[in-house]
């Protein structure tokens, strides 16, 4: 008789758990990298500062002006550009110090939103007389963008300021209000501001009227020919009255 195989009957094995040694664990950081990691982030914070420095220049004034480019490690000079800002006097803050600059926080309008006391702004930015502008381009740039001061900085453009402290509409009164900015009763800084603005708003009539500030801009300085800007000036005013006087007696 043919001898069957026997069959052995294997109750289930358990299911296997995985060993620790399959498992992936996250090493903690170390010490001294929480530490490297610290230092890092201070280095980086640090080297974002922009600190004012004092500029003498070779007419003896004196500069307070916000280099853009910081140093990259004590020691080191600092590197000027046309792009650095000529800081106000420290009493236009209310301040011992000037506010934290960094290469964040260094616009005009982070500067001007720290004013408190907009009338030291004049004795900073105030605009020269007629004489000393060579052209109207260079009189449009200190209203547009800001008179450049070489080897030093730049100063910021007058619109920004005007805009800010100029002669202003009251929302109460609906008067005009005289200009924070400016000095009161001081009638050589109310000459150099007519004069100034005399030109500013004949260029803006001109870009209103659909020309760009560099045609309104050519336009004048067609008209200047080989005068300067006081005589353009004169000329201009002498064409005004002229046209008044033919109003008047057409009238």
């Amino acid at each position: 008789m043919p001898i069957l195989p026997t069959s052995t009957s294997s109750s289930p094995s358990p299911p296997s758990t995985p060993s620790n040694s399959s498992q992936s664990v996250e090493p903690r950081p170390s010490l001294q990298s929480a530490q490297a990691q610290i230092a890092a982030s201070e280095t980086f914070s640090s080297s974002n500062v922009l600190s004012p420095t004092t500029i003498s220049a070779s007419n003896q004034h004196i500069y307070r002006v916000l280099p853009l480019s910081p140093s990259a490690t004590l020691g080191q000079s600092l590197i000027h550009t046309s792009h650095d800002l000529i800081l106000p006097p420290l009493s236009a803050f209310l301040s011992s110090t000037y506010p934290a600059f960094t290469t964040v926080d260094c616009t005009w309008q982070y500067v001007f939103d720290r004013v408190v006391n907009p009338s030291p702004l004049w004795s900073s930015y105030a605009p020269g007389s007629l004489g000393d502008y060579p052209d109207v381009k260079s009189l449009w740039q200190a209203w547009d963008k800001g008179t450049y001061v070489k080897d030093i900085g730049r100063k910021p453009a007058l619109r920004l300021i005007d805009a800010r402290w100029g002669n202003l509409e009251s929302q109460e009164t609906h008067r005009r209000k005289f200009p924070s900015w400016r000095p009161r009763n001081d009638d050589k800084a109310r000459k150099i501001w007519s004069n100034f603005y005399f030109f500013i708003h004949r260029i803006d009539s001109r870009m209103k009227s659909g020309h760009s500030s560099d045609e309104a801009v050519v336009y004048f300085e067609g008209l200047r020919g080989g005068k300067s800007l006081s005589q353009l000036h004169k000329s201009l005013q002498t064409k005004k009255r002229k046209r008044r006087m033919t109003d008047d007696e057409s009238s």
